[in-house]
């Protein structure tokens, strides 16, 4: 038997020196990309770089408007100043959006790249992707043939986490947990003293409500509300009788902020640091002096209609939106979690510029979604196009898209939809409204309604839950006596009333806030229907009525009702209650919860009715209403009124032909769709275009 030479390497020397002398390919696209997905990357790359240097006012491309108002005077603090430049150059991006139709493809075929790439990319649990260089994978042990070897860091791809999960840098942070897992505490600072914002109420009982509203969606939110007055005299200090606990006993904040060893921060720490810091309508930049130490322990802080010296500190983790590189990310091409982070602030920024307290609620609802814990009627609206999504739109409903491309209408509100960030609601049925067509519908009938490409779902929020009404007129509330409530009105009156209720105020600024609202109801055979109409006023002024046909049953118990439509392709199942009405009908109140599944969006509100449209003049009708909204969680001023001039010309007639339409979908002139009892899709009346 021969002997091995003294100086010979064995294997395993071999190719741990042939692993050494390897070159690292941690940060190589070549082993996740292939050549095709190569050359998209380079032609994005170029198309950004265009894009950037001629539209974008970049850190190395000076903005015409700043420019222009060089010779203004310098502002008066570094705070001021880092504002101005951020909502001057806010103004040019918005101002300079480019027309060519590339450039409007170019988001679209990054989205699309990131989700080829990411599919590609092996489902290794132990690896992990750093942004656009490579996947690293930890140190494990793998076979080889016979052999056991201890593998080094590899290149192997990694399933990234959706949503970012994985920071630049190449540190993984963990999915974050589902809603009720874990407790989350939010702290808004707000004016005290009877201060009054936007709803034209007082901070701090707009804020408190908010408080009792997130525990709707969830029991674990909580929301602090601390006036600016109180920081202003005691400082940090103010922040520490707040119910926080240890590090609000929540994990290590992800984006970990520098050690400050001030007495603000000393007391931060012994009480513990909420996960998000807002501040709303603060003017005096002495808050900021008195927080310092504190807002840096916070990782997610963010300043609405503030002072300079706090817009400036506002952050969601690691992105700034008013720092000096902002631009430069948001004008990236390839989704990364920076720019995913300054367009949520540019989303909430958006929710609080409408006021209406929806709006409140979401601009924080979102963020604690993005950032902390998912939230799933937000995050259900959120899923991004995958390509199994576009297999299934052009495999199944390629003719539907081609007929919408070819009509203005439905073109226009694809759009206008675009615009809208997908879980704003009131932007979004603004837009289906403005251009309904039978080409949208059926395109989103298709694609949302029938094969759900985009694998939605969504759930009737049943919280708060609010009672029915209980007696009517002395006696105990029977089905009959409910279905009397509704029909109101109709054919009452001065020469038969054609309608049941006109509605008074809503609380949905998605559904309630149009203009001229009615509605009635009536019974076919053994059917009950509810036919809303309202008007709309359009983005270029003119005025068009829009009607909808429901078809409603009986809930178990008497005063609730179930509703079902098929508005614009996508049906909508809502549960209703009569929340109080009068015993002469003068006024009714309607309370409602929702969801459209397909489109993965939930909703509630509340209608107040009456057969002339005005508030009831006695006192003790008002205040019999406020009780019955706090019931449901609403109050006074959450409220706004519904105008009812140029009511004339209101298509209230009842085509006699609806329920044929419905019952047959094939019938000449079926422009809406509806669904009956078991959720089978029909056609219903045509809609008044």
């Amino acid at each position: 038997m021969r002997g091995k030479a003294p100086n010979q390497p064995s294997s395993l020397q071999r190719e741990a020196s042939t692993r050494r002398k390897r070159k690292p390919t941690s940060f190589s696209l070549a082993p996740q990309l292939s050549r095709s997905g190569i050359t998209v990357l380079t032609l994005l790359l170029c198309v950004w770089a265009c894009t950037a240097f001629f539209y974008a006012p970049l850190p190395f491309r000076r903005s015409p408007i700043a420019a222009s108002s060089s010779s203004s005077p310098p502002p008066s603090s570094e705070a001021s100043s880092a504002l101005a430049r951020y909502e001057k150059a806010h103004a040019f991006v918005a101002a300079a959006r480019p027309r060519t139709p590339i450039f409007w493809m170019a988001p679209l075929i990054a989205r699309v790249w990131k989700n080829y790439a990411n599919s590609k990319r092996a489902a290794s649990k132990d690896c992990s992707c750093g942004g656009l260089g490579g996947c690293g994978c930890a140190g494990g042990v793998s076979k080889r043939g016979d052999r056991t070897v201890l593998s080094m860091a590899t290149s192997a791809p990694a399933k990234r986490t959706p949503r970012g999960q994985t920071t630049g840098r190449g540190r993984r942070v963990p999915p974050r947990p589902a809603a009720g897992s874990r407790p989350v505490h939010v702290v808004a600072v707000v004016p005290g003293h009877g201060a009054r914002g936007k709803l034209e109420a007082p901070w701090t009982e707009v804020m408190q409500h908010m408080h009792r509203r997130m525990q709707y969606v969830d029991p674990a939110f909580a929301l602090h509300v601390v006036t600016e007055e109180e920081i202003l005299d005691r400082g940090a200090a103010a922040l520490a009788h707040l119910p926080l606990g240890p590090s609000s006993g929540l994990p290590p904040a992800p984006f970990p902020s520098s050690p400050s060893s001030s007495p603000s921060t000393a007391a931060a720490s012994a009480s513990g640091v909420p996960d998000a810091m807002y501040f709303l309508d603060v003017k005096n930049p002495k808050v900021a002096h008195e927080l310092k130490g504190y807002m840096a322990q916070v990782p997610h802080l963010i300043a609405l209609d503030s002072c300079p010296e706090l817009a400036q500190k506002s952050r969601i983790g690691p992105a700034r939106p008013y720092g000096p590189l902002a631009g430069f990310w948001k004008a990236f091409p390839v989704p990364t979690e920076r720019k995913r982070l300054l367009e949520l602030f540019e989303t909430v920024r958006g929710f609080w510029k409408r006021g209406h307290s929806d709006d409140v609620l979401y601009s924080v609802l979102v963020v604690i979604n993005a950032v902390l814990v998912d939230i799933p009627a937000v995050s259900e609206i959120l899923k991004p196009v995958t390509l199994q999504a576009l297999r299934c739109m052009l495999g199944n409903c390629g003719a539907q898209i081609i007929d919408c491309q070819r009509n203005p209408a439905c073109k226009a509100a694809l759009s206008c939809l675009e615009q809208c960030a997908p879980n704003d609601q009131v932007c979004r049925y603004r837009c289906i409204v403005q251009y309904e067509s039978r080409e949208f519908e059926q395109f989103a009938l298709c694609i949302l309604q029938k094969h759900n490409c985009l694998q939605n779902h969504a759930a009737i929020p049943m919280s708060p839950d609010p009672a029915p009404l209980s007696h009517f007129r002395g006696e105990p509330l029977s089905h009959e006596a409910a279905e009397e409530i509704q029909f109101g009105h109709l054919g009452q009156l001065q020469q038969g009333c054609p309608w049941s209720w006109k509605v008074i105020a809503g609380v949905n600024p998605a559904y309630d806030f149009f203009p001229s609202q009615h509605m009635t109801y009536y019974r076919k055979g053994q059917a009950l229907w509810y036919q809303p109409v309202f008007r709309v006023i359009t983005f270029d002024g003119r005025e068009v009525w829009r009607r909808r046909l429901y078809r409603v049953r009986r809930g178990k118990v008497p005063g609730t009702f179930y509703y079902s439509v098929l508005d614009n392709g996508v049906t909508s199942s809502e549960f209703w209650r009569i929340l109080d009405a009068a015993d002469d009908l003068s006024w009714v109140l309607f309370y409602y919860s929702g969801a459209a599944a397909a489109a993965g969006q939930s909703y509630t509100g509340a209608i107040l009715a009456s057969p002339t449209g005005e508030w009831p003049s006695a006192e003790p009708c008002k205040a019999r209403i406020l009780a019955a909204l706090d019931r449901a969680g609403i109050k006074e001023w959450e409220l706004f009124n519904v105008h009812h001039d140029g009511s004339d010309g209101a298509p209230l007639e009842i085509d006699p032909m609806a329920e044929a339409r419905f019952m047959y979908p094939g019938w000449a002139g079926a422009r809406t769709s509806q669904a009956d009892d078991e959720g089978r899709v029909t056609l219903a009346p045509a809609a008044v275009l």
